[in-house]
């Protein structure tokens, strides 16, 4: 599975979901190429949305200018 943000720089993808949700931390959004779904986990858990909606909304977060 390819992750919204991951075509772009996951640093500064990361640093805009962190000013977006506050209560991110940097553990929740620490990214391990092959791992994927364990950092959605994270975030989807720290966030309390379901899969589909933590996808749309980073895909539309993706599509925001910085």
């Amino acid at each position: 599975m390819k992750m919204p943000g991951m075509d772009e720089n996951w640093e500064d993808f990361c640093e805009r979901l962190q000013w977006r949700f506050s209560k991110l931390t940097y553990e929740d959004i620490q990214y391990q190429e092959g791992r994927e779904d364990e950092v959605l986990n994270r975030i989807q858990a720290r966030l309390g949305k379901s899969r589909k909606e933590l996808l749309e909304l980073m895909e539309r977060m993706r599509l925001l200018p910085a």
